[in-house]
């Protein structure tokens, strides 16, 4: 288990300096004037998004984020998210993901149980 942390510690490092990579890139090219291009764009984009997977791994003091997230609770976060949408996005989501997650749960517990 300890080398599986110590693994995903070293993952949160290389993410980190490929956000960084991304973020200094998309700021350069921005900086030169070139707010059109599709590479600092993407450069931005990809760098938020792998600068959230930063925060969200592990680190020798903390577990991972995700660690401690119950099955209730992320059903309350995809419900807010649908719901802060739209009423039009939110409907179909929350008649599609409702289920599916009832039926993980399910599954969940039945696998715990079986062991």
């Amino acid at each position: 288990m300890n080398d599986i942390r110590r693994d995903l510690i070293r993952k949160r490092r290389y993410v980190g300096w490929i956000a960084t990579g991304c973020l200094t890139a998309a700021a350069v090219a921005f900086l030169n004037g070139d707010f059109q291009s599709a590479w600092a764009s993407s450069c931005l984009r990809i760098g938020i998004v792998l600068g959230a997977m930063w925060a969200a791994l592990p680190t020798r003091t903390r577990p991972a984020a995700w660690e401690h997230l119950s099955g209730w609770k992320l059903l309350a976060i995809i419900v807010c998210v649908a719901y802060a949408k739209s009423l039009r996005f939110a409907l179909p989501v929350l008649l599609v993901a409702v289920p599916i997650l009832l039926v993980g749960f399910a599954l969940g517990r039945f696998f715990r149980r079986s062991k």
